[in-house]
């Protein structure tokens, strides 16, 4: 497959996957989190690095680690 074509399916299924946890969300079919896998750690792990620390810093964070922290505490937050 060419890039471009393989580059527009990924853009499809990016989509339609959050299209499908809107109507989820929408239809109140999510189940709250009760606590983060190891999958959603890493991915706000990898967030807060691309962020990077000065920027954490300018929003108002201490540390990479209390942005984490605070993020993951939302996420668990009931509804």
């Amino acid at each position: 497959m060419p890039a471009q074509i393989e580059q527009n399916v990924a853009v499809a299924a990016v989509a339609r996957k959050l299209t499908v946890s809107i109507w989820y969300l929408m239809r109140g079919l999510l189940a709250p989190l009760k606590e983060l896998d190891t999958s959603l750690q890493v991915k706000l792990g990898r967030l807060a690095t691309s962020i990077g620390v000065k920027a954490i810093r300018e929003l108002g964070y201490e540390s990479k680690t209390a942005f984490i922290k605070e993020k993951s505490d939302w996420l668990l937050k009931p509804t």
